[in-house]
């Protein structure tokens, strides 16, 4: 039985990217209890991306990102103010120690949130655990997880799309032309990056660019806010000549709303914009570089993409947030992006297929055989079904002195460990060392329960990862 619920607040106070992903969680929030009131604690920048959503009711600015509510004595006004609004129920799929324990003196009956968190789960009344290490949930399925902790068989709403207003297309079309677009194929590239992924480079961006408009007969329109991010847009204007137009810094987030629903494509790695112009349903040509960030549980959502990246050739442990090295980015071909993008724009596909490709991508299994074993009828078996369906995979052994294999498997970042014989406390001795270097630490299978379990392989690693994380 539903209960009865009036006001529902959900707290996403962050980042433009967070906040989008945060859509399919509003939207079944709205199914269940259509006639309650949904109110978004958002940021000021935001605050205009969730009024545009159908399923919002209203958003209210954190008070203590604009600087109304310092110290312990406006912290207790916050909670004051929040208790007089008479919330019944409070998800925050963003929290920390501060926003979680808000709502707790603010005395919210139902307060949902992250049960990892040690510092601040007791602030909450029913807790799931962020499973962050599981590859095969993506950010917007984590989002709704939250809800079932409280509500165990609600009607998830998976894909939601933004309806950006009639006036902000009229202006949009309107600015564009005056920056000198003239009606030709729009595409939008947002070169850089929020830090935790690793940018392409001005260089590559440019070849693309310039080939886009000769190869793709489009205007190129590149978005960006702040000096660093204008200083890569000028450069690649400046070397990719006509038909490219720098927009970074020069539209509000309504505005840039606007100007991407214009676009036929939008090119990126995992940033807020990016994710933005898939909420908008704009196909996405996402970049992939790191064997760190992972496009299952960051990648485009619910949007026809493709998802470009070979990190294979790095020899090294990935950490993109100190990482120069040009193995991976250089990996990423121009002409290759291109090609990409031609296929997407003739033949885009549906939401499912680019689903699947971003679990392709996410994953890499190491199929463990003996010497003896390699033409084993069971382990040509694992290997063809990975094949077909286009995982990667690579063959190894653990004949190695341990160091050296936990280094191995580190730069290999494998995802999936599948042994075809007992693979017993060594295997959980290594995984556990192998994760401090990685993403998610692998999942470990042995041959013999996989073939007792009598479930495809992939499900098998699907229920497997969600045992081991």
């Amino acid at each position: 039985m539903t209960p009865l619920i009036n006001r529902l607040l959900v707290v996403r106070p962050d980042a433009l990217g967070d906040a989008v992903l945060c859509l399919p969680l509003l939207a079944t929030l709205k199914r269940q209890f259509p006639d309650a009131e949904l109110t978004v604690l958002a940021s000021a920048y935001t605050r205009p991306f969730f009024e545009a959503s159908d399923v919002v009711d209203e958003v209210i600015e954190d008070r203590r990102s604009i600087g109304k509510a310092k110290g312990l004595v406006g912290f207790f006004r916050y909670a004051k103010w929040l208790k007089a609004q008479s919330y019944d129920v409070v998800i925050l799929p963003y929290s920390d120690d501060y926003l979680a324990w808000l709502m707790w003196f603010a005395r919210i009956p139902i307060r949902i949130g992250d049960s990892n968190r040690m510092a601040y789960r007791a602030a909450f009344t029913h807790g799931a655990p962020q499973a962050v290490r599981n590859l095969n949930r993506h950010v917007a399925e984590q989002n709704i997880d939250l809800l079932r902790t409280w509500l165990p068989d609600i009607d998830s709403v998976d894909v939601v799309s933004v309806t950006v207003p009639e006036s902000a297309r009229q202006e949009a079309h309107f600015f564009l032309t005056e920056k000198g677009w003239r009606g030709r194929r729009l595409i939008g590239i947002h070169p850089t990056t929020g830090g935790h992924n690793r940018a392409w480079g001005a260089e590559r961006y440019a070849v693309l660019a310039k080939q886009m408009v000769r190869d793709l007969s489009a205007t190129v329109i590149l978005t960006g806010y702040g000096a660093a991010d204008n200083k890569v847009c000028k450069e690649i204007v400046d070397q990719a000549g006509e038909g490219v137009i720098n927009l970074c810094g020069l539209t509000s987030l309504t505005q840039l709303m606007g100007v991407v629903s214009q676009c036929e494509l939008f090119v990126g790695t995992d940033t807020g914009p990016v994710h933005m112009a898939a909420s908008i349903g704009i196909s996405i040509l996402g970049l992939a570089p790191t064997k760190f960030v992972k496009a299952s549980h960051w990648g485009p959502w619910g949007v026809p993409s493709r998802l470009l990246g070979d990190p294979r050739p790095c020899p090294l442990v990935c950490n993109p947030l100190k990482c120069s090295a040009p193995h991976c980015v250089a990996a990423i071909i121009p002409d290759r992006a291109l090609a990409s993008a031609k296929d997407l724009l003739d033949s885009p596909g549906t939401w499912e297929q680019a689903r699947q490709g971003l679990l392709r991508r996410a994953h890499h299994v190491g199929v463990l055989v003996r010497c003896s074993e390699i033409d084993h009828g069971e382990s040509r078996r694992v290997i063809e079904e990975l094949e077909d369906r286009g995982y990667r995979y690579t063959v190894i052994n653990d004949r190695w002195f341990i160091p050296s294999l936990i280094r191995r498997l580190a730069v290999a970042d494998f995802t999936v460990i599948h042994g075809f014989s007992r693979m017993g406390w060594k295997w959980s001795l290594i995984r556990s060392l192998v994760a401090p270097f990685v993403y998610a630490p692998p999942i470990v299978i042995e041959h013999s329960k996989y073939i007792r379990s009598e479930q495809s392989l992939l499900h098998y690693y699907d229920t497997q990862m969600e045992k081991q994380t």
